[in-house]
């Protein structure tokens, strides 16, 4: 790759080398992507969020948003590849 800028500049330059018609972007995106700089470049933003399922810890009450380190000591392999495949 040749992308070349930082924050929306780069994620944009990458957009654009590949040919990019949508780019997927987590919920923290909204606090740098310059949207009208895609709409421009007729590249779509989709912003996904993402849930974690409230699985039981070892030590009192769900704490939530905490490392993936923490489901892998608390819950079996088989839960969180269901977990992974939507299921």
């Amino acid at each position: 790759l040749k992308a070349l800028g930082a924050k929306s500049d780069l994620v944009l330059s990458i957009c654009k080398e590949l040919k990019a018609t949508t780019y997927l972007s987590g919920s923290g995106g909204k606090a740098y992507l310059r949207e009208a700089d895609f709409d421009e470049a007729q590249i779509k933003i989709e912003y996904r969020g993402s849930a974690t399922p409230a699985y039981p810890q070892f030590h009192g009450d769900f704490i939530d948003g905490l490392s993936v380190l923490d489901m892998l000591f608390n819950v079996p392999a088989t839960d969180i590849i269901s977990f992974l495949k939507g299921q």
